[in-house]
């Protein structure tokens, strides 16, 4: 037992070194002793002096066409190239380069409403008036959603209607309208508003001895789906 576990810790040695040259390459082997006696080397690997591999902390929604990347710090790097593909196993193309290693975001404008984009980011060294790059981050994707709406000040009530007004959602292509009468559960839809531009509604035929609460949830219809945004807030 004491034999298989000193052998068991051979197996995970690290060692680093330090003071190497930056973009240089490195060969490496290993043989183990004991005593005088010595066993055959390991097989050669190399490895390359290059920015570690940056690491994508989340990619969040910015606004109803744009996205914002956050990454971690990759140390001793002069900036960052950010990727971009429609796919997450598809081709990623360089969108942009941070040329500051200590700024961590970039925000994607102008991307299309509804889709999801996947995202990859490379440190870079600059050396000699040339950038030298790490290895690309793990993908990391988010989807752009239209805006959440919020109801206006011409929204109104009688004895058996309700009248809702709302500010247009960038990016929509129509709207849900829920009721309950419940403020924080059971709502269900009672209609679907198919024109973005439509920004008014009135339910009709309703008990004025009850009290009601709406919501509306902005969609765009991408490949036949419907998109949603977040709920809005409930107006009573």
């Amino acid at each position: 037992k004491a034999i298989e576990r000193k052998r068991n810790e051979a197996e995970n040695i690290t060692v680093e070194e330090e003071k190497v040259t930056f973009n240089k390459t490195y060969y490496y082997r290993v043989r183990a002793y004991r005593n005088s006696a010595k066993s055959n080397y390991s097989t050669v690997i190399s490895q390359k002096v290059k920015p570690a591999t940056a690491k994508i902390s989340k990619v969040s929604r910015a606004s109803y066409n744009s996205l914002k990347i956050t990454w971690k710090k990759v140390s001793g790097a002069s900036g960052y190239a950010i990727y971009r593909s429609t796919s997450e196993k598809g081709t990623y193309k360089k969108i942009a380069t941070v040329k500051s290693g200590k700024k961590l975001t970039y925000t994607d404008k102008k991307r299309s409403c509804g889709t999801t984009y996947y995202y990859k980011v490379a440190a870079y060294r600059k050396s000699k008036g040339k950038n030298y790059y790490g290895s690309k981050s793990v993908s990391v994707s988010a989807k752009t959603t239209p805006n959440k709406i919020s109801f206006t000040g011409n929204s109104s009530s009688d004895d058996t209607k309700v009248k809702l007004c709302w500010k247009k959602s960038s990016g929509a292509s129509g709207y849900i309208i829920y009721r309950s009468t419940e403020k924080n559960k059971g709502y269900v839809e009672v209609k679907n508003i198919t024109k973005a531009k439509t920004v008014t509604w009135t339910d009709t035929g309703l008990d004025k001895k009850q009290i009601y609460y709406y919501k509306i949830r902005p969609y765009v219809v991408r490949n036949g789906k419907k998109i949603f945004a977040s709920y809005s807030s409930a107006f009573k």
